[in-house]
């Protein structure tokens, strides 16, 4: 936590190699634990402490490889030179172990891998595997026989099905998470964020401006991002009478007045939705993003085909002004939808969005795919380019 508060706090290379030596001590730490646990003759009375041991080790060696793993480049940059390197796939072997061990820290283990399989990778628009899926849902199913109240389970069930694509299942597994408890209100939160996007993509526009609304008057995390989504509900909802035609522009001119700053700097989402207010009624009709939009949807439906269709068109629009981040989007979009097929052609395409770029954010999500499609050979390409990456926070 000490290396974490490091890193956000102090971005230059002073910063960034205390951090690390914080974390190489840490893990050292952890790999100590790792021999004793190889070599350590335990007696009859200690047997049964073993398993507790054993788990909270494998927790820790597979949390550090996993999340060292996600890092920017510019950061693992420091990390290997220093003598630290890390394994996605050892970080994921070694919390199923801990999962498999049933020690005491069991349910940290199963909480590590569902957040990585269910929010992490969707995040990175890696397309799941099935024994992936499989094993999240044994995790799940095993959790909740024994607590079925459990509210990350219940959550996590809910995102399960959202990925296979079973929205009404999905919808009555995040509801019930909400339900299950009210000691902690916050994260009925989290089942609101997912609700309101649940809901939108079936177009069910009533229903996702009751979450909206409960996200906007009970959550402190970002008003400026919830009252630009109560709006863009409301202007979907058909037909619109006068009074919502005034609480939408009241809305829209709150977004802008909300926004926060964090340790000083300003959220990016933020930033992005009060441009998008300010803009209210000036630009009715962006084709290139309504194209963007549709062809990401269609990715993520598993239709290549006809995504590329629209992110070819996107591409070729001309007269993009303001919007300059639809190219980059649609491209990088485009390089996604030729992986399977074609994985040196994606891995191009996203190297030349990478160094045209200026949104962070994106650079370090094309640093992610490039790790995962191909780790290998992105390895080898980045060698010959001597690339250092000179970005690590999010645009």
């Amino acid at each position: 936590m000490r290396a974490l508060l490091t890193f956000l706090e102090d971005e230059n290379l002073s910063g960034l190699i205390r951090g690390s030596l914080q974390v190489r001590q840490c893990f050292n730490g952890f790999r100590s634990c790792a021999q004793i646990m190889k070599q350590r003759m335990w007696d009859e009375n200690s047997i049964p402490l073993k398993v507790h041991f054993d788990s909270g080790v494998h927790m820790g060696i597979g949390t550090f490889n996993l999340m060292i793993s996600m890092l920017p480049a510019r950061i693992l940059k420091v990390l290997q030179f220093i003598g630290f390197s890390s394994s996605r796939n050892t970080g994921l072997k070694e919390l199923q172990k801990g999962y498999q061990e049933n020690g005491l820290r069991q349910i940290l283990c199963a909480l590590s891998l569902l957040g990585f399989h269910l929010m992490v990778v969707p995040m990175l628009s890696e397309r799941q595997c099935l024994s992936d899926l499989d094993l999240c849902d044994k995790i799940v199913m095993a959790q909740l026989s024994k607590f079925p109240n459990g509210v990350w389970m219940l959550f996590f069930k809910g995102r399960l099905e959202l990925i296979k694509g079973d929205m009404k299942a999905a919808e009555h597994w995040y509801i019930k998470s909400w339900k299950s408890q009210d000691v902690w209100p916050q994260f009925h939160h989290i089942s609101f964020w997912e609700l309101f996007w649940l809901l939108s993509m079936q177009c069910k526009w009533s229903d996702a401006q009751f979450y909206a609304r409960e996200l906007l008057e009970k959550s402190n995390w970002s008003r400026s991002i919830y009252a630009y989504q109560l709006a863009a509900v409301k202007l979907m909802s058909d037909p619109r009478s006068t009074d919502d035609i005034h609480q939408i522009e009241d809305l829209m001119q709150q977004v802008p007045n909300c926004r926060q700053r964090i340790a000083g700097k300003s959220l990016p989402m933020e930033k992005f939705m009060a441009k998008r207010a300010l803009r209210y009624g000036i630009q009715q009709d962006n084709r290139a993003l309504c194209l963007l939009l549709r062809g990401a949807c269609y990715a993520q439906m598993g239709k290549p085909s006809l995504a590329l269709q629209d992110l070819n068109e996107c591409m070729a629009q001309n007269g993009i002004k303001e919007d300059h981040f639809i190219l980059p989007y649609a491209n990088v979009e485009a390089a996604f939808c030729h992986a399977d097929n074609n994985r040196q052609l994606a891995i191009a395409m996203l190297i030349d969005t990478k160094y045209s770029l200026f949104i962070r954010k994106l650079k370090d999500l094309i640093n992610q795919f490039l790790n995962i499609i191909s780790e290998k050979n992105i390895q080898t390409l980045l060698l010959n380019l001597g690339y250092i990456s000179r970005y690590t926070q999010p645009f």
